[in-house]
């Protein structure tokens, strides 16, 4: 597995640093946002032999299954 961090200037939701862990192949598995020292969960992605199967993500209320 692979770890990659990336920094947003913005406002909003979504600023902060995202965080994200990769499997060997590059495909992301989960994000994370830390912003003020706090860490949540954002999305998880699973994957098959073929591609994308679904995501599960923070999109809704409850957490919305998206497939693909």
């Amino acid at each position: 597995m692979m770890a990659t961090r990336t920094s947003s200037c913005s406002a909003g939701p979504d600023a902060g640093v995202t965080y994200t862990i990769r499997d060997l192949e590059g495909h992301v598995l989960r994000r994370y946002l830390e912003s003020n020292n706090v860490w949540t969960w954002k999305e998880d992605s699973i994957w098959g032999p073929n591609g994308l199967l679904a995501t599960v993500s923070l999109c809704c209320s409850p957490p919305g299954l998206g497939h693909q």
